[in-house]
């Protein structure tokens, strides 16, 4: 199988014993550091189901995989420590069961396949909890049958390749919010992300009409995706004003370091501020608005002390989570559609559609090649 990696600076893309190590080679800047990917063949791994090394596990065979934020900061520290080598990347994924161990009794030969990733309890001692992988691009994966579940047979897979992490993460964030036991009026930030996207898809199918704030222009087809959510674009210079004498009692947020002055300001007293992360996840990645962050975030937990709010923090979600996630999705279907699907005569696309494209709604996928990718 082909796959998409990126490769160190100190790896050598013409070796003397292989001179197409790698084909497709392009460059992205990533802030100010230059990372070069390429496409790079990998044999199947050898698997043995009768062995005790393999007979929890599971090896798959990758369809199609996405990229989530969190991957970005993750890649650029893993070449820096890994700067002779090829780096694979990805989170997410969907593909087929094509070896399984002789202790598993939840897959086949065959199966559809896409991460379970929950946290903070992992599937079985000795296996890690949170992201089933980190290098779902390799294409072939040999996991734990724990951090697998089965794609519902009315998902396709560029939705399965996209679901899993923004899916569990939001059902989380509203478990761990308390709105579903308490009621009240939610806000969404940064409403063009993935994980916000699901937030308010899962509110409105639990009842609630949240407001989503937004810093950019939506098209009549984009707000419709949303609905029956409100959608309000504030102005960074002056985000009140167009939520003046609204309030709050629940905050849903996937960028804590970029909106915790603004969040803590509208919520009401004894409100609840749910956050999974943060906008800026690598030194070289950090915007100019960074060197005001101290002051920010002192102005914001100002509040936070005044008002008595609860801030509420959440990593990923509980299996219970996901299979709620799925149920919904299978009844009223994917919340949002896949953005774009790419495929390796495009890679200089994806990576900046997955990583810098702002303007995107959702999720953009590569789909996996079995040959040597051509024009």
């Amino acid at each position: 199988m082909y796959a998409l990696v990126a490769i160190g600076p100190d790896c050598d893309s013409s070796t003397a014993d292989n001179p197409k190590r790698f084909v497709k080679l392009c460059d992205v800047k990533f802030g100010n550091v230059p990372v070069r990917f390429g496409v790079s063949h990998i044999a199947k791994p050898s698997f043995d189901p009768q062995s005790d090394k393999d007979r929890d596990f599971v090896l798959v065979k990758v369809t199609a995989f996405s990229c989530n934020y969190r991957d970005k900061g993750l890649l650029l520290f893993n070449l820096e420590s890994h700067p002779d080598s090829i780096i694979p990347f990805g989170s997410e994924f969907s593909g087929t069961v094509v070896a399984a161990g002789a202790d598993v009794e939840d897959f086949h030969i065959g199966d559809r396949v896409m991460p379970e990733s929950a946290y903070p309890e992992g599937p079985a001692e000795g296996i890690s909890p949170g992201v089933a992988t980190n290098f779902a691009s390799q294409g072939w994966l040999r996991l734990h049958h724990g951090k697998l579940t089965k794609v519902p047979d009315s998902m396709d897979d560029l939705v399965a390749a996209s679901f899993t992490l923004g899916a569990q993460t939001a059902m989380g964030m509203i478990r761990r919010s308390g709105i579903l036991q308490e009621g009240g009026r939610p806000v969404v930030f940064s409403s063009r992300s993935a994980t916000s996207l699901f937030v308010t898809r899962f509110l409105a199918n639990h009842g609630f009409q949240p407001v989503c704030l937004t810093t950019s222009d939506w098209t009549p087809e984009e707000r419709r995706l949303v609905e029956p959510a409100t959608l309000i674009k504030i102005d960074r210079g002056n985000p009140t004003r167009a939520l003046e004498g609204l309030s709050f009692t629940h905050v849903f947020d996937p960028f804590v370091d970029m909106n915790l002055p603004l969040g803590a300001e509208i919520l009401e007293l004894g409100g609840t501020y749910t956050t999974c992360g943060f906008l800026n996840q690598h030194p070289e990645l950090y915007g100019e608005s960074t060197t005001k962050l101290g002051l920010d975030i002192q102005i914001g937990l100002q509040n936070v002390i005044i008002k008595n709010l609860r801030i509420q923090g959440n990593c990923l979600g509980f299996r219970s989570d996901l299979e709620r996630a799925l149920n919904i999705a299978t009844i009223h279907g994917a919340p949002f559609p896949v953005e774009r699907e790419f495929s390796f005569t495009d890679i200089e696309g994806f990576i900046n559609e997955s990583f810098f494209d702002r303007s995107k709604l959702g999720k953009v996928v590569m789909r996996m090649h079995q040959s040597e990718p051509t024009e």
